[in-house]
């Protein structure tokens, strides 16, 4: 029965030497029996971060990338995602720098004492650093 769903074919498939055996090989309608699939290349674990990125980042980034490409290989889309990392890694230094200097605690102009928003920056650049590294596995390595 035609145009019954499960009832349309496919349950009596022929393989390419039957029907080639038979005479009923068709070019036009067949000939996905005859390709062969095409396997997406090997990925390449290749990506150098070039001096014009390196050049953008501070010394704790800059670290940061060495280190990662002396333990592992990366991609493309990895190094995206190394270089967001460090910039990060950059900004907390200079919020933690912020808060050497500064103190943990202002004061205020009424005198009232009031946190730093250094600090509070800084605990979300390291969260956001931790929840993307154990998205990674990249500290179970």
């Amino acid at each position: 029965m035609s145009g019954q769903p499960g009832r349309s074919g496919g349950h009596n498939k022929k393989s390419l030497r039957e029907l080639k055996l038979r005479g009923g090989f068709r070019p036009s309608r067949h000939a996905h029996l005859i390709d062969q699939p095409v396997f997406p290349p090997p990925p390449v674990f290749d990506w150098q971060p070039s001096d014009a990125e390196l050049a953008r980042l501070g010394p704790e980034g800059r670290a940061f990338i060495a280190e990662a490409l002396r333990r592992y290989e990366h991609n493309f889309l990895g190094g995206a995602v190394l270089l967001m990392a460090a910039a990060v890694i950059d900004h907390a230094a200079v919020l933690r720098k912020d808060v050497d200097e500064r103190g943990i605690l202002l004061t205020g102009k009424k005198g009232t004492m009031t946190l730093n928003p250094s600090v509070r920056a800084q605990l979300q650049s390291t969260r956001w650093l931790t929840s993307l590294w154990k998205q990674l596995k990249f500290l179970e390595r």
